[in-house]
């Protein structure tokens, strides 16, 4: 979702979401990491670059998860594009799922992806389910907690072997 080979590829343009469901009719799993640029709790993390600028501020929160009130226009017109695309890949996914298919999204544990309304709606109609586990990030000492929030029994089976 996050990156762009070209511009036939933006998922949150409407002539995309034609060809790309069209395709996906004939598709028994997705996979998807879900793009968190706009949801990444790092965003509220106070910081100040070298230079002195600070760092990008939050553009969303647990209680507004789809984008705070006191965007600027350039952070809702964002968090409106990075909304569509994912409001579409979720229709996606829900659709395979009720045609039998499987599925996997992956985003980090803490992500203000899972407050969005439609990840609540899935996650209440019971075909979905989370596993939490440990990530090593650029072969870093930290381990970073995510989530596989999936459709299939055997990833519940799958050992953490994380910190």
């Amino acid at each position: 979702m996050d990156w762009l080979l070209d511009p036939s590829h933006d998922l949150s343009h409407p002539l995309r979401h034609k060809s790309l469901a069209d395709q996906l009719q004939s598709v028994d799993f997705i996979c998807a990491a879900m793009d968190c640029s706009t949801k990444s709790r790092a965003r509220e993390i106070p910081r100040v670059f070298d230079d002195g600028r600070p760092a990008p501020k939050p553009l969303r929160s647990e209680e507004f998860p789809e984008g705070l009130p006191s965007l600027t226009q350039s952070q809702q017109n964002r968090v409106d594009t990075d909304n569509s695309a994912t409001e579409f890949l979720l229709d996606q996914i829900q659709q395979l799922a009720l045609r039998g298919g499987g599925s996997v999204r992956e985003n980090p544990w803490r992500s203000l992806h899972w407050f969005l309304p439609q990840e609540h709606a899935m996650m209440e109609s019971g075909l979905w389910q989370d596993k939490r586990y440990s990530a090593c990030c650029l072969m870093g000492a930290r381990a970073k907690s995510q989530c596989l929030r999936r459709n299939l029994d055997e990833i519940a089976h799958l050992e953490d072997r994380g910190g």
